[in-house]
């Protein structure tokens, strides 16, 4: 069987618009011959008009976040310079820098929206970018705190995602934007800094196989590093306070396998997932369909429950997961040779926005910023809507006249940027704190809301009302007091009510037995 990144690239991929280097970097390679047999001719270079808000804006790290934060900063700035540590391909590869690539993904609905306004060519033609539209509802097979999720249309449109391929098809775009500049292959050293020292200006950085280092200048500096981000040991290396940190440690495992489906396979079955009961069980599994056939599973489990990266190991683990279907399906499936495991500790939340004092010129998003349980698949959604907060902001500093080097200014950016974690770090942590194994601050009323939350999950096998409502706040285009809605409020509560019932039943029925022998 062929290898994974060539099964999960497309047989023909587009040309790719030269990519503009600054003196001293190494050219392009030249397009792979299959992307140079393509009739198609390349898109023609998108030329912002503005008006800008200030010159220039530098973005640290070409993931996915520091991709969407380039196109949305080309709307502000006169000239855009995105540095990757990573060598850019130009065909969809994973890297050394994303070695979650090769996993199971998927972006939410919200995600979709943002990332579909700022990248039209790609909401346009979302299978050719990687992306497997379903209904969250009607079309996903989900397994969940013991019940299978109701079947019904809710309106709520997520995508199962082929990352590598889908990070590409961003960067091509990105590509068309005149004013973007990309400098890969390159080390980010540190921040400079002014005369006055409160301000960042820039950022040195070196390119890797070459002697000197050099600074790129901007106005507004945007660290999308990812976990690894140095700006926490960078900011107190130049005199500010260290940064405090909120982390709930779930060690998490998982691994990931692609297979080739079989011809005469019910599609009906897929995609599926299945997900524990807290704290019963904790082993997850998702499969969904990437196009010519083939299949991503991806399995994990919490507090090193990990499933091995053997080839019985991986079935083996499959087969323990909540529903029996999942490893039933897979074994029906030719799996390709390799198993890709990756584990993550915890997650992690850097509070900038609470720090005494806050450089000028600086923003951090992302996983720079906060770090999720990546099982519950809000990480690239959660970046859309932090670039979303800070494009808002930046238009009302433009469309008010304000001058982006303003004292204070980068201050009310972070903090608009941080605002967009609240729920979905509420939501992650509420879930993983299940687990009494989890160490993590456990807010006062935890208890009454994992009670609440674990009715709903319930009723969502059987109530469309509460189905449609979790499913639009787990997708973040609604927030959780949608789930407080009166009629939500009341068949919790008749649920709740039966549930008791019936517990009492069960022991009085067990108690007539015991007295009966």
């Amino acid at each position: 069987m062929r290898d994974d990144d060539e099964l999960l690239s497309p047989r023909r991929m587009r040309p790719t618009r030269p990519r503009t280097r600054t003196k001293g970097l190494k050219p392009a390679p030249r397009p792979s011959s299959t992307a140079s047999s393509s009739s198609r001719l390349p898109d023609p270079p998108i030329v912002p008009e503005g008006p800008f808000i200030a010159n220039r804006a530098v973005v640290i790290g070409g993931s996915v976040a520091g991709i969407i934060a380039a196109r949305m900063l080309s709307d502000y700035f006169a000239r855009v310079f995105l540095i990757e540590r990573d060598y850019i391909h130009d065909r969809p590869v994973s890297r050394k820098g994303a070695p979650q690539a090769r996993h199971g993904h998927i972006l939410l609905a919200s995600g979709a929206r943002v990332i579909g306004a700022l990248f039209p060519e790609i909401a346009a033609d979302m299978p050719g970018a990687g992306c497997h539209e379903v209904d969250a509802g009607e079309d996903l097979r989900w397994f969940h705190f013991g019940v299978w999720k109701k079947r019904v249309a809710v309106g709520v449109r997520l995508f199962l995602v082929n990352r590598m391929t889908f990070e590409h098809a961003l960067r091509r775009q990105l590509a068309r934007r005149a004013n973007v500049e990309v400098l890969d292959d390159t080390d980010v050293l540190g921040y400079e800094q002014d005369a006055t020292g409160r301000r960042i200006i820039g950022v040195r950085c070196q390119q890797r196989g070459v002697g000197s280092s050099k600074v790129v200048s901007g106005d507004l500096v945007i660290d999308a590093s990812g976990r690894g981000s140095r700006t926490p040991r960078w900011l107190t290396e130049i005199g500010f306070p260290r940064v405090t940190e909120s982390e709930v440690k779930v060690q998490v495992g998982y691994a990931s396998r692609v297979y080739r489906l079989p011809r005469e396979l019910d599609m009906s079955r897929l995609p599926m997932a299945a997900f524990p009961k807290p704290p019963e069980t904790r082993r997850m599994g998702v499969m969904y369909p990437m196009g010519e056939g083939v299949l991503m599973a991806t399995i994990g489990g919490w507090c090193r429950d990990h499933p091995p990266a053997t080839d019985e190991g991986f079935l083996e683990f499959a087969r323990t997961l909540p529903t029996p279907e999942f490893a039933a399906l897979l074994e029906e499936c030719k799996p390709a040779p390799a198993v890709h495991a990756h584990l993550v500790p915890s997650s992690l939340r850097h509070h900038y926005e609470r720090m005494r004092r806050w450089p000028e010129g600086l923003v951090v998003i992302g996983d720079a910023l906060c770090s999720f349980n990546p099982i519950y698949g809000q990480g690239m959604s959660v970046c859309a809507l932090e670039v979303d907060a800070l494009g808002r902001a930046l238009a009302r500093l433009r469309g008010q006249r304000r001058p982006l080097g303003r004292a204070g200014v980068a201050r009310r950016l972070q903090r608009r940027v941080g605002r967009a974690l609240f729920v979905p770090w509420l939501m992650a942590a509420c879930e993983d704190l299940r687990y009494p194994e989890v160490a993590g601050a456990r807010p006062f009323g935890l208890a009454v809301l994992q009670w609440y939350v674990a009715q709903l999950l319930e009723l969502s096998g059987s109530n469309e009302a509460v189905l449609r409502r979790f499913m639009m706040v787990m997708n973040l285009v609604a927030g959780p007091i949608a789930l407080l809605a009166p009629q939500v409020l009341v068949a919790v509560l008749l649920h709740s009510l039966r549930r008791r019932s019936s517990a009492a039943a069960r022991v009085s029925a067990v108690d007539q037995r015991r007295v009966a022998r």
